[in-house]
């Protein structure tokens, strides 16, 4: 049995991101100490847990380039393979006519991912979702 326990806190609740990933009730050992403001992303083959990928996309500078690198980092993930997305600090911009988090991403993660609320996130707001490349259905997503 794989249990994933994901923590997802906005600026106002603590601003930050982790992951603990347990296999039959043992501590997987996943290390989560890298994860950082914006969207932190883990993708993983769903029977080894074998890890595929990490990476941290602070999107809070509309200028960075970091909305477009998610986006290809989501892209070369394999069909069936478990992402984890997990919020941190500022996942968007006070300002609302700045979407930082291009609407393509978000897309993305409801064409490929099953993601319902990625669409909604305000600033400082928390978000975490867990799915299966090729999935319509997330197997957990929450957005407060």
């Amino acid at each position: 049995d794989l249990s994933l326990f994901g923590v997802s806190q906005g600026s106002l609740d603590g601003a930050k991101a982790s992951l603990t990933v347990l296999y039959e009730v043992t501590d997987a050992g996943f290390d989560s100490s890298w994860m950082g403001r914006g969207y932190n992303l883990v993708s993983f083959l769903p029977i080894s847990l074998d890890v595929l990928s990490t990476g941290t996309f602070d999107i809070f500078d509309a200028e960075s380039g970091a909305s477009a690198a998610m986006l290809a980092f989501m892209q070369e993930i394999p069909e069936g393979a478990v992402l984890v997305v997990l919020g941190a600090d500022a996942i968007d911009y006070s300002d609302s006519s700045l979407p930082n988090l291009s609407p393509d991403v978000a897309t993305y993660l409801t064409a490929n991912f099953g993601a319902m609320d990625v669409s909604t996130l305000g600033f400082q707001d928390s978000y975490a979702l867990v799915s299966e490349k090729g999935s319509s259905t997330p197997l957990a997503e929450t957005a407060t």
